[in-house]
């Protein structure tokens, strides 16, 4: 009876090492013992230009920076651009005594266009009175007086001639126009003001800085 229990005891006994070495083959590994998984995006090779930006202390300038004095004096009849405003080289800013100029242009012509008519008639009349005085039918003081009333005659016509010329220049300075292209950064005067050797606006390029 003694043997028979002995014998099972060393039957359970190679049963449960059996299981405990079984066991062991079967272990599940630690979180240290398991293999790291990282997550992988999978993107296309393409070819691009790669810019490094350094900062650093310093002043920065506009290209070109222009204050615009106007080649005219008198009111600012019309100004076209506003602070902030973007020009072209060329674009009209602002016209000073524009309308005023333009009347005076056309009382010239007028003006002009009533002596040369004038002209026109002495210039025939000393004509006629210097054959005749060839002829020796009038005398010295008329062919004189003829004379001298055609060369006033023409003074006062080459003379109005220079103003209407003054005149056209004036009118085309009234017209201030942009010398550079830029941002209006300053507006020193208003609409109905005088300009008298004063500034206008500033323009500011900066499409460049240095």
């Amino acid at each position: 009876m003694k043997k028979k229990v002995l014998f099972l005891c060393v039957i359970i006994l190679i049963m449960l090492t059996v299981v405990r070495i079984s066991q062991r083959g079967k272990q599940v590994p630690t979180a240290t013992e398991q293999e790291t998984i990282i997550p992988v995006k999978v993107i296309k090779v393409e070819r691009s230009v790669i810019r490094e930006t350094v900062s650093g202390p310093g002043d920065v300038k506009p290209w070109a920076e222009v204050t615009v004095y106007p080649e005219v004096t008198g009111r600012a009849e019309k100004i076209f651009v506003k602070e902030g405003q973007t020009v072209r080289q060329g674009d009209l800013l602002a016209q000073i005594d524009y309308e005023k100029t333009a009347l005076t242009i056309k009382q010239i012509e007028s003006q002009i266009e009533s002596v040369r008519i004038n002209f026109e008639k002495l210039k025939k009349d000393y004509e006629r009175i210097k054959r005749l005085f060839e002829q020796q039918v009038v005398a010295d003081k008329t062919l004189d007086d003829a004379k001298a009333a055609l060369d006033t005659t023409t003074y006062n016509m080459e003379s109005l001639q220079s103003e209407l010329d003054l005149a056209k220049v004036r009118l085309r300075d009234a017209n201030v126009t942009a010398p550079i292209s830029g941002m209006i950064t300053k507006k020193f005067i208003d609409e109905g003001q005088m300009i008298i050797n004063g500034p206008l606006v500033t323009i500011v390029n900066i499409d460049k800085v240095k």
